[in-house]
């Protein structure tokens, strides 16, 4: 189950809510939005919203993780190969988990300005809503936690008999331990089922809004590229360079041909 939107209008009820779990389902929702940050206002953003994850105990709001990237700095050839560093555009991720009357409150509140700022800042790009069943994970992990529960009664009966010999009541002691430790896990698998279906997930991808293309001078370009161009012209005259050594012993030869020729002429006409 799943649906998908863009909202690139930025009012209030741009966050689609997940729908009502029908009877008898444990839907677990996950929402993903992705935000466009204008200008350098990415990370005071990306702050504002973990705070008020953190901070705001009405919200119950669970923060699972907050990631805030440093933008690596790239380096782009010009026309002749010429290198030039430009900073890429910087990223940011936050993952939360709210009850099911707070996710749309708590999401609306990321596309609002922060004091100082005009609207339209942080824009949507991206929504996404899926739904996974966990019906069968929570059936089969409430049986497993009866049957351990079961086993684990029936081996504390058996370790009450007083006929018992020492040998065997070392070992129920032990499988008496490994079942507590099954349980644990199990009822602690259990915890994580419910908490996912009685709560939301809401993954936050931010990125910051590319700069627009500058136009580039022609001569500053010749300027940021002319080690570039100056290498390639030496390049070029190497190689033709190189191509005519081959043919230098056989100019050496025809040059000293061509002045025995001349020599022979000059004493003919002596």
């Amino acid at each position: 189950m799943s649906a998908a939107a863009a909202a690139p209008v930025q009012d209030k009820g741009w966050f689609q809510a997940a729908p009502q779990s029908p009877p008898g389902m444990h839907l677990a929702y996950t929402h993903q939005v992705g935000l466009e940050v204008a200008g350098a206002a990415l990370q005071a953003h990306f702050v504002a919203a973990r705070d008020g994850c953190l901070s705001n105990p009405a919200l119950h709001c669970l923060l699972l993780s907050a990631q805030l990237g440093t933008p690596p700095v790239v380096f782009a050839t010009g026309r002749f190969g010429g290198a030039r560093s430009e900073q890429a555009p910087a990223s940011a991720s936050l993952r939360v988990r709210l009850p099911h009357d707070q996710v749309a409150a708590y999401a609306t509140t990321l596309t609002q300005p922060l004091p100082g700022e005009t609207p339209g800042v942080v824009r949507v790009v991206r929504q996404s809503t899926t739904a996974e069943d966990l019906g069968r994970p929570i059936a089969d992990v409430g049986q497993r936690v009866a049957q351990l529960q079961d086993y684990l009664a029936s081996l504390k009966a058996l370790g009450s008999r007083l006929t018992i010999s020492v040998s065997d009541l070392v070992k129920i002691a032990s499988e008496t331990a490994q079942a507590q430790t099954q349980i644990e896990a199990a009822q602690a698998e259990q915890r994580d089922l419910a908490l996912q279906v009685a709560t939301e997930q809401l993954d936050v991808d931010y990125q910051e809004q590319a700069a627009p293309p500058q136009a580039t001078d022609p001569i500053a370009q010749v300027v940021a590229d002319s080690q570039a161009i100056l290498r390639e012209n030496m390049a070029d005259a190497l190689r033709v360079a190189i191509a005519g050594v081959p043919w230098l012993p056989v100019g050496l030869v025809a040059l000293i041909l061509a002045w025995i020729a001349r020599r022979m002429l000059v004493g003919r006409r002596r």
